[in-house]
Formats: structure tokens, sequence, C-alpha cells
């Protein structure tokens, strides 16, 4: 009787413990597409509600035989925003979510246009944190691949 008791205890944990966390996936998901939405539509105030102001924000760029790398600032981003001339538009390929307890890591292959025009392809890595006020963003480090898109199509599509 001990043994199914704690069957039936396990299982329900177990049970309840999937359900939070594709509460939690689905969360992250949307801070996510928010962010994307915020860039498209210049919304600095959406903007500031999914991430912390002092997020940092990483690029990697390949440049002949040399890796570019720089760092700013989410609010470097959001003060910046208003003045972009173009509309960007960052479609996902695919979305990769992994949360341990508080923590969460996105992985999203994209491709991005500027007003229609195709830029580049690239993976963005968002790193989240479970707040009192929900998901927020933390840090974002992303690829700029203008020659990757294919393999990074080929790569995330078939999955």
């Amino acid at each position: 009787m001990k043994n199914l008791f704690l069957f039936i205890v396990v299982l329900l944990a177990h049970k309840l413990n999937a359900q939070t966390n594709n509460k939690d996936k689905q969360a992250v998901l949307e801070k996510v597409s928010t962010f994307f939405k915020a860039l498209e539509k210049k919304d600095t105030v959406l903007y500031k509600s999914i991430a912390f102001t002092n997020s940092q924000i990483w690029v990697s760029r390949n440049k002949a035989d040399s890796v570019q790398t720089a760092m700013r600032y989410i609010s470097d981003d959001i003060a910046h925003l208003p003045s972009v001339k173009e509309v960007i538009e960052e479609r996902p390929l695919k979305t990769e979510i992994n949360i341990h307890g508080n923590i969460a890591v996105v992985w999203v292959p994209y491709i991005l246009s500027l007003s229609g025009k195709f830029s580049h392809c690239g993976i963005d890595v968002f790193t989240l944190l479970k707040t009192v006020d929900g998901w927020k963003i933390v840090s974002c480090v992303y690829s700029v691949e203008p020659n990757g898109c294919e393999a990074i199509k080929k790569e995330y599509s078939a999955k």
C-alpha cells in the first residue's frame, strides 16, 4: 500500500511540474515574441516591459579572417530605437526553450530584414530570469551571418 501511495505522489508531482513547465515555457515564449514586436514597432514602452534596462546585448560578426564582438545595454537600444529609419523584421525559424527553476535560455535561429529587404540570418540566444513580475530578459547574444543563411535554414527548418 505504501508503494502504491508513493507511486501516486511521484506521478502527481511529475504531472504538476510538467504543467508548470509548460506555463513557464509559454510565458518565456511570449516575452521573446514581444521582443520581436517591440523592435518592429519601435515601441520603447513595450521593450522596457520585457527586459531589465541594464541587460546586456552582445553581437558576434564574422569579418574576413576575424570575429568582431560588441556589447551594449538594452537601455542604449531603447534610447536609439525611435531614430531607426528602417522597419526591423526578425522572423524566427525555430525556438528552443530550456528552463530550470527561475532561469530560462531561448535559442532562436532567425532571418532579419530591414524594411522588407534581406539583411542577414543568425542565432539569438536570450537569457531570462523569473521575477515576482514574471519573466524578464537579462541578456541577449546574437550572431550576424549575411552568408550563413542556407546552413541555418537547412539545420533548423528540418527539425
